[in-house]
């Protein structure tokens, strides 16, 4: 029986170019991924190195080039996968650690308000990164000094902005309105959280211990209902007096 050596030679991808011409900043990123992936199957991964390069499509439609550039790789995934689910009549599942708020509300930028694509996009992200009401309040002062009187829709982008992140950091997961009342879940409840909230808004808090236990904040006639969220948020997070504390 016959054996054959066959020379295994390792394969080249000649990529002609111009004489004096310098690769973009693109064109180089590009050929750095297909050197990275070399194995079998990595056509996928180059193809997702791809999109993040040069940018992807816009959300459901038939633009091929969009703004994830500008609004990053993994924030464009989430609203895409949030905009999948909201097409398919389903709920977009909160990130975790995340706070999902559903409030008669409108929150937005207005075109008439930031007439560019652009502007609107960085004013989003600022919009989209504070953490507390410091934040908050320089984000405000930025957008009335560049464009003028945030209109209501803005100022109430900003308040939900601010809600979400400081009900995660409390362990909400979800805040709903329900007419004149907002409930507020939670993975679990303990004493002392519950206490610190009915005394933060005394005669407007009730405690449901059921299958699925929440908070209910009372509305009233003329109530805002993001400042009134904030309130209540706020004065949770605040620490407790270690001597009213032991008296308790």
């Amino acid at each position: 029986m016959a054996a054959w050596a066959v020379p295994v030679e390792r394969p080249m991808l000649i990529l002609p170019s111009g004489r004096d011409k310098v690769l973009t900043d693109v064109a180089a990123k590009r050929l750095s991924a297909i050197r990275e992936f070399t194995s079998f199957g990595s056509g996928f991964r180059i193809a997702m190195r791809d999109l993040q390069i040069r940018g992807a499509g816009s959300l459901l439609g038939q633009s091929q080039h969009g703004h994830m550039q500008a609004v990053g790789y993994e924030l464009y995934m989430k609203i895409l996968n949030s905009a999948v689910a909201m097409a398919k009549g389903e709920t977009p599942a909160p990130d975790k650690g995340d706070c999902l708020l559903d409030l008669s509300v409108d929150a937005f930028i207005p075109e008439k308000y930031i007439s560019s694509s652009e502007g609107r996009i960085e004013a989003y992200k600022r919009i989209a990164a504070i953490e507390n009401a410091e934040d908050a309040a320089d984000v405000l002062d930025e957008l009335i000094d560049r464009y003028g009187d945030v209109p209501k829709s803005v100022s109430s982008l900003v308040e939900v902005s601010l809600a979400r992140v400081t009900a995660a950091r409390l362990g909400f997961s979800r805040i709903v309105q329900q007419n004149q009342a907002v409930l507020l879940y939670a993975g679990a409840f303990t004493a002392k959280f519950v206490r610190k909230a009915l005394e933060a808004m005394p005669g407007r808090m009730m405690f449901n211990n059921g299958a699925k236990p929440y908070l209910t904040l009372k509305l009233r006639s003329g109530d805002k209902s993001m400042e009134l969220i904030n309130r209540l948020l706020s004065a949770m997070e605040k620490p407790t007096d270690e001597k009213e504390e032991s008296k308790a």
